[in-house]
This record gives C-alpha cells, structure tokens and sequence, in this order.
C-alpha cells in the first residue's frame, strides 16, 4: 500500500526511506524545489493499528535554528577553530579566517602547520608544547602562550592557544581559542567559550589554580556533586583541593592523600601529568574512578591543573568478571591436570603390573608346554604300534597345537620384552638388517622364488634390536601373505614427505579392506584365518609398540588382493636413502 509524501514548508523527502522510530542523529540535508540547502528532522515510526506498511512521518524543519547557530559562531570576535581528531581543520569562524593565512584557511588543512613556536619562548618554558600538539596528544585541556602565526601581507602575530577536546558521536574531534595577545579586549567572552567546551566534556573536571584551589568546574561536576550529595559550598569553588585531600578520614582517605600527593608534584614542577584509579563507592554501587591531572602554565608562569574525574565501573567491573574466571578457567585446569597425572599414573602402574603379568605367565607356561611336548613325542616315537590311527592323530594334533602354543608364549615374552627394554638409539642402517632377514627367509624356504628391492643404505636412528624386530615382522609379515602369489614382489624404502623420512615395506600379497586397518596392531587381532596364514596375531603390535616407543608413527595401507603397504617413521632418522632399490 502507498501513501502520498507528507507535505512540509519549503521541504521536500529525499527519494530514500528512513525506517526508525527515533529521530536521525544528524538531520539530513535536503534541497527543495526552490534550489536552497535545507536542514530537517525527520522520524518515522509504525501506527498502533498492526499494519506493517502503515507509518507516520514527521517531518521538522531546522533550517533556521542551523543558520542561527552558523552565524551565532560566525560572529564570535576570537578566533574559534574546530579540528578532527588528527588536528586537520574542520571550521573556523571569520575571526579565525582574517588571523589565520589566506591561503591556509580552508578545510582540511593542519593546524599545528599554522602555528610556529619560537626559540626564546622554547627556553622561557622549557617543559611547554604548543596546546595544540598536547591536545592532539591525548591531553583534555591546555594552554600555551607565545605561539606566533604569519597573518596575511606577511606579518605575524603572537597567540595564546587554548584547546580543549571533545566527544562527538563516539569519536573525538577539539575545540582551539586563538587569542592575539596584543588584543585582548575580549577575554570575558573567551573565558564563556572556554567555560561551554569545558561543560561539553562529560568527565567531572575541576580547573585547579596554582595554590590546588579550586577556579572553575565544568557541568559534569556539579551534577555529580548534586547527585551525591557534595557537601561543598558553589560545588567547591574556591576551596583548597589539596588541603581537602590531605585532611580527609574515613573510607576513602587514604586514596585522597595519594591524590593531594600527586597534585602537588604537578605544582612543583616535578610532574607534568599524573593518572590514578580509586574506588568512589556510594550507599546504592560499588563504582571505580580514575583522575586524569594535567599540568598548564600559565601568562605568569605559575601552574594550573586541570583535574578530570573519569567513570570506569564499568571496564572495571569487566575487568574483575574477567579476572574470576580467568582464575576459575585457571583452576579448573589445575584440577584437571592432576586428574589426569593421577590417571596417568594409575595406567602407567596397570601396564606396568599387566606387563609383568605376561611375562611371568609366558615365562611359567614353558616348563608345562615343554612337557607335554616331551610326553607326546614319546607316545609317537616309542607307543607308535601300541596305538591305533586315531590315537596317532591326536598325538599329532597334541604336537601342533603345542607348537602353537609355544609359538604364542614367545611372541608375549618378546611384546613384553619390547615395553620393558631401554632404549638405546644408535645411527644403523635399515637395509642391512632388511637383507639379513630375507636371507634367513630363502634359507628357510629355499623352493619360494620372491623379487625383494631393497636400497643400498637406509639410514635411521633407534634400537637396533627393537628396530630389527621391526623389520622381522614386516617383511616376514610380507613374505607370509604373497605365500599365495604366483609373482611375489616385496619392496623395502624410504620417501621424504613434508621434511620428515617415511620407510615402508610393501608387498603384492592378499591385502586386507582399508576399514580394517586400524586393527591390525591390536594384539591377537587376524584379519585371515590361522589354516589360511598361520600366526599368533601379535607381530604387528609389537611393531607398534616399537615404533611408539621411539616417538614415531606406524600405519597400514592396502586392498583385498591389491597387496598391503605398512609405513613408519622415525623422529631421530638421519642421513639420506639411496633411491635406487636393486634386487636382491
């Protein structure tokens, strides 16, 4: 549904919609059919009936109440300029236009450009700056005296400079008297102005004279005196700041002597500026304070301090939340950290007690596996033709399944050996240890024909003995598994990924799903039937175990009859791996 635009004198809409129940912070600018640059205020707001695109308009025309104010600054008789918050001139009113140069009198440019310091007033004051730069710098009032600008023809003039800055729409913008000091007339009037700007700042200021008593205070501070109920007469005006200080008692005294303490240094001379944080409770809150002092001199030479008060309860009270769960986060921590050295500590003893466990079981079941081997193989060699072909193959199956078993009972005791063993690392080389052990295979299987590539060096850094039990089950493991390939391959090697020496053995054998990987190196854990393969299940875990112990990392990768890889590596390998791989 859409409504006609609400009419309003001399004003028309721009073509955009503004939609906010407040009025705009800065009334826009429009231009009527008449050609003029006007002002409105303009608030739209949605009607109580619950039709969404129902909305009334106001429209107010503040036109007149800018230009007054526009000619009001105007005619000020002192030279007023407004700067950003980096100095660059934002408006200056005629006064400023006729002291200031020509050709620098237009926007944008640098105040601190305008104005010249001389030598000798450098040395008068040594510890003064121009109040221009010091406002720039962070200061919230100051004065400076002596400061010379070149006036139009060529001429100069001598200033006084007093700056004050000041918050506009969350940001900071400053506010400088330039007053010639051979035309003083207007002083009264520049005191005012002095007076509004120091009322336009929302901190509690109190200007202190060189005595530390009291000459003026600004708008926030009387309100605050009134709404604490300040038992002062004329909000403190004239009252020795610094005596009051040092004489107070009670809750708060000792922060007002640390503060009469710090003014006074900035009257002597031996600060220039001073920052401190006090608590200011009241009946209702708790509430933080802190005390901006600064010092000016002033035509005299004698200091004046501009004492501003600043409300920080809240980033204090942030602070303080902050702070207890940073302390609550740290303790937490604490707690967590010896639950967890607890817990570690009780998994380190159960390994331990489970280790020797193993061993001693592993260790007590070779006397009864011995005999039972020994008693059997006597009923087969020496009973043979007293016992029937039924007995005969359960002899049979006694033996084997005593084979297996001492088989089992080896592996334990060497899984058990591999987490009880020292490390001692010492430079070897891989291949040697991998050609050693496909010796010992073709010796055992001298009908098995098998290509193994293996490198001229590896080099690593480990154990010898735990790395060769390492490269045992592998390629043991590999030899096993390409039992049933007509061509078996095995390779043995070592590739650089990402700075960091990765060794593998593969093989072409059976492979295994890749979703059964992380199984392998679980102890007694078998992806192929014992009448298929035979084995204990336990080679793989000790070659985790091994390579864990050593800081490195052991994975499998593979596919059913796609053969199988097993990759590891090394933290402390060193030197470099000969690429080729010759055949053995």
């Amino acid at each position: 549904m859409k409504h006609g635009p609400i009419a309003a004198p001399r004003v028309r809409e721009e073509e955009h919609e503004v939609h906010s129940k407040r009025p705009l912070e800065e009334p826009p600018t429009v231009r009527p059919t008449s050609g003029d640059v006007e002002m409105i205020d303009r608030a739209r707001t949605a009607l109580t009936d619950g039709d969404p695109d129902r909305a009334l308009t106001l429209i107010d025309d503040l036109t007149r109440r800018y230009r007054l104010k526009e000619a009001l600054f105007a005619s000020l008789p002192f030279a007023v300029v407004v700067t950003d918050a980096a100095g660059f001139v934002e408006q200056m009113n005629d006064a400023a236009v006729k002291l200031l140069p020509a050709s620098e009198n237009e926007k944008g440019r640098s105040l601190l450009a305008l104005l010249h310091r001389p030598r000798a007033t450098a040395e008068d004051h040594p510890r003064d700056q121009c109040a221009a730069a010091r406002i720039l710098e962070g200061e919230k009032f100051a004065r400076s005296f002596g400061d010379v600008v070149r006036r139009p023809g060529g001429k100069t003039a001598t200033v006084t400079v007093t700056g004050v800055s000041v918050e506009r729409d969350g940001d900071r913008a400053a506010v400088f008297v330039l007053q010639d000091e051979e035309n003083k007339t207007d002083l009264a009037v520049a005191d005012r102005l002095l007076q509004a700007s120091l009322d336009a700042v929302p901190l509690n200021i109190a200007v202190l004279d060189g005595h530390g008593r009291i000459a003026a205070v600004n708008v926030a501070w009387r309100r605050f005196g009134d709404e604490n109920g300040l038992a002062l007469p004329n909000y403190g005006i004239g009252v020795d700041y610094v005596a009051l200080c040092e004489e107070a008692t009670g809750d708060g005294s000792e922060d007002a002597r640390v503060v009469a303490q710090g003014i006074r240094e900035i009257l002597d001379g031996r600060r220039e500026r001073w920052t401190y944080e006090y608590p200011c409770h009241s009946p209702d809150a708790e509430r933080w304070f802190v005390l901006h002092a600064q010092g000016v001199r002033d035509t005299s030479g004698q200091r004046t301090i501009v004492a501003s008060h600043e409300d920080v309860t809240t980033s204090h009270l942030a602070e303080a939340r902050l702070r207890r769960l940073n302390e609550a986060l740290e303790e937490h921590v604490r707690q967590r950290t010896r639950a967890l050295a607890a817990a570690n500590r009780d998994l380190k003893a159960a390994l331990e007690e489970l280790d020797t466990f193993s061993y001693s079981v592993s260790h007590d079941l070779r006397a009864p596996l011995r005999g039972i081997e020994y008693m059997a193989r006597i009923l087969r060699e020496e009973h043979t033709e007293s016992l029937d072909d039924e007995a005969l193959e359960l002899v049979d199956r006694i033996l084997a399944e005593e084979s297996r078993m001492s088989l089992l009972v080896d592996d334990l005791l060497e899984l058990s050996r591999v987490t009880r063993t020292e490390l001692h690392r010492k430079d070897i080389d891989l291949a040697d240890i991998a050609r050693d052990v496909v010796a010992d295979l073709r010796a055992r299987e001298p009908g098995r024909v098998v290509e193994v590539a293996i490198p001229r060096r590896l080099p690593a850094r480990g154990d010898p003995v735990l790395l060769r039990a390492v490269m045992e089950n592998l390629i043991e493991n590999a030899w096993k598994y390409t039992g049933r390939v007509s061509s078996a391959r095995i390779a043995v090697g070592a590739t650089e990924t990402g700075g960091e020496r990765v060794y593998h053995v593969m093989d072409n054998g059976v492979g295994f799903e890749a979703s059964q990987a992380p199984l392998l190196f679980k102890a007694f854990s078998r992806l192929h039937p014992a009448s298929e393969f035979p084995g204990t299940g336990v080679g793989l875990a000790t070659v985790e175990r091994i390579i864990r112990r050593h800081g490195g990392r052991v994975w499998a990768e593979g596919r059913p009859g796609g053969g199988a890889t097993f990759r590891f590596t090394l933290p402390a390998g060193n030197g470099e791996a000969d690429g080729k791989e010759p055949k053995s």
